[in-house]
């Protein structure tokens, strides 16, 4: 069971490698655009949870998600020919409590835990469309890092002893695991954002943005949860008007 969280883990970090490099490559390509969009925005993460487990016979699990928030900057390239990218870094927080339990007709196990995590991430839209410069529709993918492993909880198990009795035994779930959240994870994300421009360069955005976790949330039982994450935030954003070329010298 090590070896398969141990395979996982290599290859959610490889699949965040690929994306990162991805996204620093075309960040690159467009240092010189002009009429670039950059903005400032902070909200609520509402996550919703996803098991995949649920279907299991002797498998149990209740979660009661806890709101957190985030803070991000993003930049849309406008005119870069077709291709019209958003490209965003953030630092999100937001946690759950979870009780999950498996096992049969001899006894079962379980944990009980208070989770939270910190993390940043980098958010890649290559579908991008507006409409008056007001309403925006962003498609894209969005990788995380683990900045902060946040755990604490008990581990239980119950048995049947000779008399047909149930025992019940409990342990801190913080002897056993140094971590518990998955150090990386990815997802697709859709965004929906609504401009007003303040004068011609300066705009507030309130933006919802909706994530889809493909990977696991957690490295350890329940390790087959991942995440639907609502984001709602409002954000102040600048324009970047080109420079004025300048005039070539005379020629005597």
């Amino acid at each position: 069971m090590i070896l398969i969280f141990h395979n996982r883990e290599n290859e959610s970090v490889d699949l965040m490698r690929t994306y990162l490099t991805l996204c620093a490559f075309i960040s690159l390509s467009c240092t010189s655009i002009s009429g670039q969009h950059i903005d400032l925005t902070a909200g609520i993460i509402y996550p919703q949870i996803h098991d995949a487990t649920s279907g299991s016979r002797h498998y149990h699990a209740t979660f009661d998600s806890k709101v957190g928030y985030h803070v991000g900057f993003g930049a849309d390239f406008l005119k870069h020919r077709w291709f019209k990218p958003r490209l965003s870094i953030a630092y999100d927080r937001y946690g759950v409590d979870l009780r999950a339990q498996d096992g049969g007709l001899g006894g079962s196990a379980g944990s009980d835990v208070n989770v939270t995590k910190s993390q940043f991430s980098m958010e890649f839209y290559p579908i991008c469309l507006h409409m008056d410069s007001i309403f925006e529709f962003d498609i894209g993918a969005a990788a995380a890092i683990l900045v902060q492993d946040g755990f604490k909880g008990t581990q239980f198990w119950s048995v049947l002893d000779v008399n047909g009795n149930s025992v019940t035994m409990t342990k801190d779930i913080r002897k056993d695991y140094d971590r518990y959240n998955a150090p990386t994870s990815f997802g697709l994300r859709c965004r929906f954002a609504y401009h007003y421009y303040l004068n011609p360069t300066l705009k507030l955005t309130i933006h919802y943005m909706f994530h889809y976790g493909l990977t696991p949330e957690f490295i350890e039982f329940p390790d087959n949860v991942k995440t639907v994450r609502h984001y709602l935030g409002i954000g102040i954003g600048k324009v970047l008007l080109p420079q004025p070329k300048k005039p070539a010298p005379l020629r005597n």
